[in-house]
């Protein structure tokens, strides 16, 4: 008889590539429309600041604004770094040792950005 914590890591690995089909949450909807909007905008050259650029655009994109701010400002000291290297180790813990690069990433991309959007899951 098998529990419920054996589970392979192909079959977690196949819970992920679920899509959300038909969630519409209204954030995930603006949130969606803002990327969509980014990413179809032209690229600006390299001349410009970046965190200028997004200052002027920030009620265009107003829901990435906070996340490219986190993104492109230098952090003053090793502390976020520190943090990083703490929320890693939360996520490999010696049961957990098998997780994949590309799964632990995108864990450690929600826990820091889920809070940006000041999301309540």
């Amino acid at each position: 008889m098998t529990s419920l914590t054996d589970t392979s890591d192909s079959d977690i690995e196949d819970e992920d590539d679920i899509p959300l089909i038909g969630y519409q949450n209204p954030i995930h909807l603006l949130i969606r429309k803002s990327i969509t909007e980014y990413l179809a905008e032209k690229h600006v050259t390299n001349n410009v600041d970046p965190l200028t650029r997004w200052k002027v655009n920030k009620q265009r994109y107003g829901l990435l604004s906070p996340i490219a701010r986190q993104c492109l400002v230098t952090p003053p000291t090793s502390v976020p770094s520190e943090r990083m290297f703490s929320g890693a180790g939360i996520i490999y813990t010696p049961h957990r040792n098998r997780l994949e690069g590309k799964k632990a990433s995108k864990l450690l991309f929600l826990k820091y950005n889920i809070p940006l959007l000041k999301f309540d899951c």
